[in-house]
């Protein structure tokens, strides 16, 4: 019966055999057949089978036709994008895929899962794949976008105060931190600072400190200033007598 075989099938010819009124066993034909053909993928082959008893009576002629597909290739994925990491508060677009093959293939299948997070860290991973219709599948392509999440300024503190040092005080700068919501620990920072300065006996120094994280989200900067009073000469007391 003539149809379809599916994919990669074996071909097994068709059996022709006649009956004839005078024949007394049905009689084996040998069909004729070219092929087969195929149009890329796509395969076909005829056979045809004719008889003529001894009489000349002739039987009408009866051709099969199978038609099946050759695909022993897998598809393969393409995809234009690339891996990598996206910096801070990226508009996230999902990565496109296609797929081609020998003998054609439709759209692949693309899952994903998340965004995952571990804090202000974020990643999402997308995978294609497809199948075709010989059952070929291709090999799975994955695309993983990390980025960073982080609209929040960071905040610095210091343990000093400023604030009047006294008399011949020694000096010792006061210490300035950073917390951001995306670091795991404080941030040491180094304050700028000129001085100090000085109006005779009287000095003051100001240090200040910034802080802007990978974001580019900018601290409040902070400062603090030491007033103090350098003397070490003892006053001399004068009279007139």
């Amino acid at each position: 019966q003539s149809g379809d075989l599916g994919c990669n099938p074996e071909i097994v010819p068709p059996l022709f055999k006649a009956d004839d009124n005078c024949a007394g066993d049905e009689i084996e034909l040998e069909a004729s057949t070219e092929g087969p053909m195929n149009d890329g993928c796509s395969y076909s082959q005829t056979w045809t089978a004719t008889y003529t008893d001894p009489c000349g009576n002739q039987a009408e002629p009866l051709s099969v036709t199978y038609t099946w597909t050759v695909d022993m290739e897998a598809p393969v994925i393409t995809t234009d994008n690339e891996s990598g990491d996206l910096g801070c508060n990226p508009e996230v677009m999902a990565p496109m895929f296609g797929a081609t093959d020998n003998c054609g293939v439709g759209e692949p299948i693309v899952t994903t899962e998340g965004p995952t997070n571990d804090g202000c860290a974020y990643s999402q991973t997308w995978t294609a794949n497809v199948t075709d219709n010989c059952g070929n599948q291709a090999e799975a392509v994955s695309i993983t976008y990390t980025w960073t999440v982080d609209m929040e300024a960071p905040v610095i503190t210091t343990n000093g105060q400023s604030g009047d040092l006294g008399c011949n005080p020694e000096i010792v700068p006061p210490l300035f931190k950073a917390d951001d919501n995306c670091a795991g620990d404080e941030i040491e920072l180094e304050a700028s600072t000129e001085g100090p300065m000085n109006d005779g006996c009287a000095y003051s120094q100001t240090w200040t400190a910034t802080y802007t994280d990978p974001c580019g989200n900018q601290a409040e900067p902070l400062s603090v200033t030491y007033t103090w009073t350098v003397d070490m000469e003892a006053p001399v007391i004068t009279t007139d007598n």
